[in-house]
């Protein structure tokens, strides 16, 4: 990930938009993987804590 410090002052929503794209090629990539269903339900519900944790929110499936 970059440094979003700019005058020592954090730029939240350019992280959070960075981190949402990385997420989206993630999930892209799980869904067109080799892997069985129950697998790909647990990596997608994990992955969608790891955004609502760097959102502050929990997301519903």
């Amino acid at each position: 990930m970059e440094n979003y410090r700019a005058d020592d002052c954090l730029k939240p929503k350019q992280r959070v938009l960075d981190y949402l794209g990385t997420a989206e090629e993630a999930i892209a990539r799980l869904e067109s993987s080799e892997a069985n269903q129950e697998e790909k339900t647990k990596l997608l519900a994990r992955l969608q804590s790891l955004i609502g944790e760097e959102l502050g929110t929990t997301p519903q499936v």
